[in-house]
């Protein structure tokens, strides 16, 4: 089974590379995902509130258009545009009854639904006093209906109106609220990318060094040991590390100097044979 030391240098250079780029995708692909829902997220619910809001907004601006056409009745004295305002009334009034609904469909929170049923109240006493005030001017009570339109419609419309505002207090508290935690999810998100980015940083040095290190050293100690072959010292023990390039070089250089040493044995053999033989032939003559 092959360690990492028996690696080739391109496989161990190419894992490394390998494993930092997958960690910088990774941290890359995070942080866009999660930016992604954020926005998402935070669109969604701003849009939310602020359709809520128009919504509100147009409904107040209906209500006091509809007072407005009520005040009318008790200036005119033609029956068809009596007739024209009363329509025009009843059809702001249904307009009106769809916004409400809207609104109330949209609500999430018990918060909004207490402060909806307040405005409901409301809107049910406003309306009662309009259709009041009406019912007296189509019986020609013109004073009486006169009277119930400054002192129940006014006020009512002017109650209805306030707890409309407060609704939509509450909804920009809310995206108030929403930006806030947007802001806190993003600072948030930040040091998450800042601590997985410092992690990458790490093991990417991490792995260069011991890359580095798993090539650099074998190759150091096949220098030393070509230096001392060159010095003449073969005695030296050459350890192979691996069956990289490197361990490759230092089993090439032990069996060199293997052989050297096997060469320098045999000349000494040789020369010690041929001294033998000087020696003998010496003593002969």
């Amino acid at each position: 089974m092959k360690t990492w030391k028996d690696w080739s240098i391109g496989t161990r250079l190419a894992a490394s590379f390998g494993v930092i780029l997958l960690c910088l995708i990774a941290v890359s692909g995070f942080g866009l995902a999660w930016l992604g829902r954020m926005n998402t997220d935070m669109s969604a619910s701003l849009q939310k509130r602020y359709n809520t809001v128009d919504l509100t907004h147009r409904t107040i601006e209906n209500s006091v258009t509809n007072a407005r056409i009520t005040f009318q009745l008790f200036e005119t004295t033609d029956a068809e545009e009596e007739k024209k305002l009363n329509q025009e009334n009843d059809a702001i009034s249904h307009e009106i009854n769809d916004q409400v609904k809207e609104i109330e469909q949209s609500m999430t929170s018990d918060q909004e639904r207490s402060l909806f049923d307040v405005v409901s109240e409301n809107r049910n006493a406003y309306v009662s006093a309009r259709q009041k005030a009406k019912a007296l001017l189509a019986e020609k009570k013109r004073e009486q209906a006169e009277a119930a339109f400054a002192h129940e419609v006014i006020p009512a419309l002017n109650t209805y109106r306030a707890s409309w505002q407060t609704f939509i207090d509450l909804q920009t508290d809310a995206m108030q609220q929403s930006m806030k935690q947007s802001h806190e999810a993003y600072a948030a998100g930040r040091r998450v990318a800042l601590l997985l980015m410092f992690v990458t940083l790490g093991l990417a040095v991490l792995a260069s060094v011991t890359v580095t290190r798993s090539i650099t050293i074998p190759i150091q100690q096949a220098v030393e040991q070509a230096q001392h072959i060159a010095a003449g010292d073969l005695t030296r023990d050459i350890q192979v590390a691996g069956r990289s390039e490197t361990g490759k070089l230092q089993q090439a250089m032990k069996d060199m100097s293997g052989k050297l040493a096997d060469i320098i044995r045999e000349v000494r053999e040789g020369a010690s044979a041929v001294a033998s033989a000087a020696s003998q032939v010496s003593s002969s003559s």
